[in-house]
C-alpha cells in the first residue's frame, strides 16, 4: 500500500463513515491504494478521549477508561503486528486467487466496480461474522472482540491477532471478478466504519436515533449482540447494511 499521509480532521470524519467517492477511492494498482487505517489512527485516540470527556462532562453513561480501555488500544495495536512481516491473509489470498482463478476482469476506475465491491465486502463480511458466533473455530479468533467489560469506542480497537486468518475465506466469491485494488479499498473503509458506532452515545444524536437507526447498522442493534442471550446472537451479525440480517431471517426482525 502507499505511504501514510497526514489528513485533515474533516477528512478523517468522511473516512469513519465510509463518505468518500469512488473517483477518489480508485486506483490502479494495489501498491497506490493509501494506508486509511493508519491515516485515521491519531483519530481513534482522539475519540476515545472525547467520548470520555462528555460522559464525565455530562454524566450520561459510566465511562472507564482503565484497565479495560487500555488493553482494547493495546489489543488493537497488536492485531496490527502480523503486517509488519507480510500482506495480511485476506489481501494475499485475494491477489492469489484474483491473478490464477478469475472468471472476468471489471474496470478498475468504473463506479459499477466500486458499488459492487462495497456491497460484496459487506456482505462477505456478515457471513464471516455470522459463522464467528456459530462456529467454535472462528468464535476461538473473534472471541477477543467480545471480551471487554464495557461499550466504548476503545471496544472497537479491542481485534484478534488471529482473526484476518480465519475471515478470508468468506472474500473469496469477489476474487473471481473484482479487482485487488478495489478490494483493498473497501475492507479498510469497512472495518473503519465499525469504529463509531461502538458507543452508546451514538443514540444521544437525533439523526441517527430519528432517521438512520434502522437503515444502517448503528448503535441501538449493536449493541444486541454485547448484551442478549445466545439465541439472540443473529440479530447483529451485519457490518454496514441491515438488509443481509432481514433476508437471512425472514420473519425474525427485532430492533433494539
Amino acid at each position: 500500500m502507499a505511504g501514510t499521509v497526514e489528513i485533515n480532521l474533516l477528512t478523517g470524519l468522511r473516512y469513519f463513515t465510509y463518505a468518500v467517492t469512488p473517483n477518489e477511492t480508485s486506483f490502479e494498482r494495489v501498491e497506490d491504494v493509501p494506508n486509511y487505517v493508519q491515516q485515521v489512527t491519531p483519530y481513534f485516540i482522539l475519540a476515545v478521549l472525547l467520548e470520555y470527556v462528555i460522559c464525565m462532562a455530562t454524566g450520561t453513561r459510566k465511562l472507564r477508561l482503565s484497565n479495560d480501555g487500555y488493553i482494547s488500544m493495546s489489543q488493537g495495536l497488536c492485531s496490527e503486528i502480523p503486517k509488519l512481516f507480510a500482506r495480511s491473509a485476506e489481501l494475499a489470498a485475494y491477489m492469489y486467487i484474483y491473478d490464477n482463478w478469475r472468471i472476468m476482469e471489471l474496470p478498475w476506475n468504473s463506479a459499477i466496480t466500486w458499488w459492487l465491491a462495497f456491497f460484496g465486502v459487506d456482505i462477505g463480511y456478515y457471513w464471516f461474522h455470522r459463522y464467528a458466533h456459530e462456529s467454535n473455530i472462528l468464535w476461538a479468533a473473534h472471541q477477543v472482540h467480545h471480551s471487554s467489560e464495557d461499550y466504548n469506542l476503545s471496544t472497537a480497537l479491542r481485534q484478534s491477532v488471529l482473526q484476518k486468518y480465519t475471515s478470508w475465506v468468506f472474500y473469496i466469491p469477489l476474487a473471481f471478478f473484482i479487482p485487488p485494488s478495489v478490494f483493498l479499498v473497501h475492507i479498510q473503509f469497512n472495518l473503519l466504519y465499525q469504529f463509531w458506532i461502538h458507543t452508546e452515545l451514538v443514540e444521544l444524536c437525533w439523526y441517527t436515533h430519528h432517521m438512520g437507526q434502522d437503515v444502517w447498522g448503528l448503535t441501538s442493534f449493536l449493541l444486541s449482540i454485547e448484551r442478549v442471550r445466545e439465541e439472540h446472537l443473529a440479530r447483529k451479525m451485519r457490518r454496514l447494511c441491515m438488509v443481509w440480517y432481514i433476508q437471512s431471517t425472514p420473519g425474525k426482525w427485532i430492533s433494539y
